[in-house]
């Protein structure tokens, strides 16, 4: 390699990676056992799955065990979706911590398949990346400055809101915006290329905070995580149809119909009482809008410029048809195979499960100089008042 500003760390699909998971005889325990991964491969793209077992004997030949320090497989009913030519595959640890978040912790260098009835399940055999590094004297290099952020969650919000900023017709206005465009998003030229600190305890760009600061427990390096679930206020599911009653769509047929009673009426009738259940959405929206429209009558100018800027993620998620279905990863009513659940099954568990990343990241990942440039053109003089 002749010149490293080339290349990026970070992983495609993925996005920065955190620290090494450094993992020896003296700190490796059980409890990685059920441990959530996540990796992309050449073959299979996006894949999650979870720690099965630790130590796999996969072959006894002379005399000699051969053994492979992680079997992934998994985290639901259906099966690991991997495949051959995914050999290279680096795993992360997923964390809500900062601190531990998207850790490298091992590389995939082949498989196994398991018979289970009918069904066959294939499992990751990989070997401890701590391991290899030190075995071969190298360093993992993860420098922030050359990290990219390849995903809907990180190319799709800052879009909306970089693209936002000069659309406002009134003149003083506008200015505001321009003039705080890189607190709220980036320069449309700069997004898909290097980027410093997208991740807490960093700075965050504020069309991207509800993410990648709220959505992380409250520590010592993200003070303003959440206190309560964050995740409602990104979806509705106002699709959903139970024990016969109407849907939250056919409930709120007109702007004037939307209030927090007839919302809080449907999900204690569909046995949605926990806060998690309850998407919320355009409450979140018309919550920001209000606080921004207190903000104006008291001259408050930075604080309406943050609600203005955290305000466009949500909108940004009220836009995605996946966050506004209770399809958004998959039928939950249907198991992998498509056979009929007679429960409601989790997130990402039901049949298409994985649909939600290739819709809002696999496709944008693919296309985002395309996606860029046609938000030009579509755009061209168009304007908005906020």
């Amino acid at each position: 390699m002749t010149d490293q500003r080339q290349w990026s760390p970070a992983i495609y699909g993925i996005g920065r990676i955190g620290p090494l998971a450094d993992l020896s005889i003296y700190n490796l325990t059980l409890n990685l056992i059920g441990c959530p991964v996540r990796a992309y491969g050449c073959a299979s793209g996006r894949m999650a799955g979870q720690i099965a077992a630790l130590f796999y004997r996969y072959r006894s030949v002379g005399g000699f065990e051969y053994v492979a320090d992680f079997l992934i497989g998994s985290r639901g009913d259906g099966p690991l979706l991997t495949r051959p030519g995914d050999s290279g595959t680096v795993w992360l640890v997923e964390s809500d911590s900062v601190e531990h978040d998207l850790m490298p912790v091992a590389v995939q260098w082949g498989g196994t398949v398991f018979e289970a009835g009918n069904m066959q399940l294939p499992f990751a055999l990989a070997t401890n990346l701590s391991n290899i590094c030190r075995e071969l004297e190298v360093e993992l290099i993860r420098d922030w400055h050359l990290a990219t952020f390849e995903y809907w969650e990180a190319v799709g919000h800052y879009s909306i809101a970089s693209f936002a900023c000069p659309q406002v017709s009134d003149p003083a206005l506008h200015r505001l915006m321009m003039a705080n465009q890189a607190r709220i998003s980036f320069e449309p030229a700069a997004i898909n290329r290097s980027v410093n600190r997208v991740t807490a305890p960093g700075f965050v760009p504020l069309a991207n905070v509800p993410d990648k600061v709220w959505k992380k427990p409250r520590s010592r390096n993200v003070p303003y995580g959440r206190r309560g679930p964050e995740n409602p206020n990104h979806y509705a599911d106002i699709d959903l149809k139970l024990n016969g009653g109407p849907s939250l769509d056919e409930l709120t047929p007109t702007a004037a119909d939307l209030t927090s009673q007839k919302w809080r009426n449907y999900y204690n009738s569909i046995g949605a009482t926990q806060a998690r259940e309850r998407g919320m959405v355009p409450f979140r929206v018309w919550q920001l809008y209000k606080e921004m429209v207190g903000y104006v009558q008291q001259g408050q100018v930075a604080q309406f410029v943050a609600a203005a800027g955290v305000l466009s993620h949500y909108v940004g998620d009220a836009c995605q048809p996946l966050h506004g279905s209770y399809l958004s990863d998959g039928d939950p009513f249907r198991h992998p195979d498509g056979s009929a659940s007679a429960q409601r099954l989790g997130h990402g568990r039901g049949y298409g499960g994985g649909v939600h990343s290739a819709y809002e990241g696999d496709m944008l990942d693919a296309h985002i100089p395309a996606l860029l440039h046609g938000l030009e053109a579509a755009l061209g003089g168009v304007t908005a008042c906020i």
